[in-house]
C-alpha cells in the first residue's frame, strides 16, 4: 500500500481517462486500483532508495516535491511502451531525487531539522593598534 502518494493523486494528476487505460489490464474499462498501487508502491521504495540516509524514513508527511516525483515515477511504470515525454520527465524526477540525496534540493519538512551551517571557526586577537600604540603617531587623539 502506497505511503506517500495514492490513486486519487494519479487520477488528480493525469486524469481519469489516462489512469483508466494505463491500468484497466482486466478490459472491463475500469481503473484497476491493485495496479496502480502496484506502481506507486514501487515509485516510492525507488524514491526512498534515493532519501536513505539524508531522511529518517518514513517522512511525516510527503511534501508536494516529492509526490510529483513518485507520480511521474509511477506514470512512466504504468506505460508498457511510455513515450519520449514521459521518460523525459522521468529521467528529471530521478535527477531530483538525487539532487534531494545530494542536498542541493531540501524536502519541504518544516518539523525535520536541518543541518547546521558549516561556517569556519574564527577567534579575536587582541586588537594591534590600540591607544597606547598610536599614541606616538601624529594625529591621533585617543
Amino acid at each position: 500500500m502506497p505511503v506517500y502518494t495514492s490513486l486519487a493523486d494519479l487520477r488528480a494528476a493525469y486524469g481519469d481517462d489516462e489512469i483508466r487505460s494505463l491500468t484497466d489490464r482486466a478490459g472491463d474499462g475500469a481503473i484497476d486500483q491493485a495496479v496502480a498501487d502496484d506502481a506507486l508502491d514501487a515509485s516510492e521504495a525507488e524514491a526512498e532508495g534515493y532519501l536513505r540516509g539524508r531522511h529518517t524514513l518514513p517522512l511525516p508527511r510527503a511534501p508536494r516535491q516529492l509526490k510529483d516525483v513518485i507520480l511521474r515515477l509511477a506514470r512512466e511504470r504504468l506505460d508498457p511502451t511510455p513515450g519520449e515525454d514521459v521518460m523525459r520527465l522521468a529521467d528529471a524526477a530521478r535527477k531530483t531525487l538525487r539532487e534531494i540525496r545530494a542536498g542541493t534540493v531540501l524536502l519541504d519538512l518544516d518539523d525535520e531539522p536541518r543541518p547546521a551551517a558549516s561556517l569556519p571557526a574564527t577567534r579575536a586577537a587582541t586588537s594591534r593598534f590600540d591607544k597606547t600604540a598610536m599614541s606616538g603617531y601624529g594625529g591621533f587623539r585617543g
